[in-house]
């Protein structure tokens, strides 16, 4: 596999721009994500973010900067748990690297912003998916 530009968003805020790790890139999107089943999230401009797909009940943690980025790219209302992988995408539904206009589009989206309302969508999404009283 030639290494291809991807950026791994994990709970503890930590944000790699970085190759997969591994030859292949199957293998490398379970060890980034470090899940046992995962599912893509299709984003603007041909992004594609591979999610754990059991992170909302395995007990992985809230990750806030992958649920900003899918906010701002198209998917509001989108609440991620565990650790994140964010690539291109191509028309045969192929996972390729990044361009750079494509990476730069992603980290702009973690740049402090005047308020465009994705806190409030954030909030609603998460109290319709757990109700609480605060």
């Amino acid at each position: 596999m030639t290494a291809h530009r991807m950026i791994q968003v994990h709970p503890d805020g930590r944000v790699l721009d970085a190759p997969l790790p591994g030859k292949e890139t199957l293998d490398g999107l379970y060890t980034a994500i470090g899940c046992r089943a995962f599912d893509v999230v299709r984003l603007e401009d041909a992004i594609d973010m591979w999610v754990d797909d059991e992170g909302l009940i395995n007990g992985s943690d809230f990750n806030l900067s992958a649920t900003i980025i899918a906010n701002r790219l198209g998917h509001p209302g989108t609440v991620l748990f565990g650790s994140a992988v964010i690539a291109g995408g191509n028309e045969e539904g192929d996972t390729i690297g990044l361009t750079e206009s494509q990476a730069a589009a992603v980290l702009r989206t973690l740049a402090p912003q005047a308020d465009d309302g994705i806190a409030d969508t954030i909030r609603r999404a998460l109290v319709g998916a757990y109700p609480f009283r605060a």
